[in-house]
């Protein structure tokens, strides 16, 4: 669908560019299919009152520690990560230090 989503006659749909962003999204998550669980860091923040980090910096703090992370299609607020929930809170825990 990618791959047709790309091509020349695709084109001429005024919402190529989001369809495009959705399939490239779900392609991108596919190597987390297996974790049901998503995070939202948003929330995880407020719990822990810290100030939102930017999405390079989540990145780079779970690929610090050798997890996969990434956010998820249907919602840029939630992420899914191979990390354990505890991972998850001392990642953000060390950011807000």
């Amino acid at each position: 669908m990618h791959e047709t989503a790309s091509a020349d006659e695709a084109k001429r749909f005024g919402t190529i560019g989001r369809i495009k962003g959705i399939l490239g999204g779900i392609i991108d998550e596919e190597w987390l299919a297996h974790k049901p669980l998503s995070y939202d860091l948003n929330q995880i923040c407020s719990n822990l009152k810290v100030s939102n980090p930017t999405k390079n910096q989540i990145v780079a703090g779970f690929r610090s520690l050798d997890y996969m992370v990434n956010q998820t299609y249907y919602d840029p607020k939630l992420w899914k990560t191979n990390a354990s929930p505890e991972v998850v809170y001392d990642i953000i825990k060390a950011y807000k230090k």
